[in-house]
């Protein structure tokens, strides 16, 4: 029996969603080692990730040290810093973060950063903007992104995306 065409988006729009559903529950791996550091005054926690990756980046940045500074909403917000952390800790790179406790924390936390010769600061946050391009600015050689944020500018590059086109292909699959 010969599948009409009108079912056969229907079917490839229902597998398409399918595997988009179970890709999303997949679990952490074994080699996650995770986030766990200690506390060290200054509203900043700060935590190494155990670079360990077997292919792919994982030898040749190690060396690279890529550091990322929390908004308030903390390293577990399951949003955007979790999401930032997770990207860094798959990177392959020497990566680690300070979590901010206020918003007055993001300057003092971005230069100390700076000052232990971070190659990519990742800021977390349009909240962060202000602090961030204030250190971009002042520091012409260090290299910034800000997760959240449209701008950009020499040494600093905004990581922002327009919301409504992934709300295109869901509502494109939807209507399949």
């Amino acid at each position: 029996m010969a599948v009409r065409p009108r079912y056969g988006v229907a079917i490839t729009a229902g597998v398409a969603a399918l595997a988009l559903l179970l890709g999303a529950c997949g679990s952490k791996s074994k080699n996650d080692t995770g986030g766990g550091g200690s506390p060290s005054g200054g509203g900043t926690t700060p935590v190494s990730s155990g670079s360990s990756s077997s292919g792919g980046s994982g030898g040749a940045n190690a060396s690279f040290k890529s550091c990322m500074v929390t908004d308030t909403g903390g390293i577990d917000d399951k949003s955007f810093n979790a999401s930032a952390w997770a990207g860094m800790q798959g990177s392959g790179t020497n990566a680690s973060y300070v979590q901010s406790k206020t918003e007055a924390d993001y300057t003092t936390n971005i230069s100390n950063l700076i000052a232990k010769k971070c190659g990519l600061i990742v800021t977390v946050g349009g909240l962060m903007g202000q602090a961030t391009k204030n250190a971009a600015d002042a520091n012409p050689n260090q290299h910034f992104a800000e997760v959240d944020n449209p701008g950009n500018g020499k040494n600093w590059q905004g990581l922002q995306y327009n919301s409504a086109q992934g709300g295109f292909l869901g509502g494109y699959l939807a209507a399949g």
